[in-house]
């Protein structure tokens, strides 16, 4: 219900920073069970750059964002 009463930029904000969990959360699953990955599919191999990547990307963004966010309140 708290998602109702945000503006439209807090939406955004909610948003990216629930990816960032996410992602974090898978991170540390793949942490946790490396010993279950296959390393001799290429996949596997793909799977951690790729979710290291959309990490950075987020952070990226949420980091312009409140930067902007700043900028604007100032």
């Amino acid at each position: 219900m708290q998602l109702v009463s945000l503006s439209r930029g807090e939406h955004h904000r909610a948003l990216v920073q629930a990816q960032l969990v996410s992602l974090g959360f898978i991170l540390a699953g793949i942490v946790l069970g490396w010993s279950t990955l296959d390393f001799s599919r290429p996949a596997a191999w793909l799977l951690i750059p790729g979710l290291c990547g959309s990490l950075l990307v987020y952070a990226a963004v949420y980091r312009r964002c409140e930067a902007s966010v700043r900028r604007a309140g100032d």
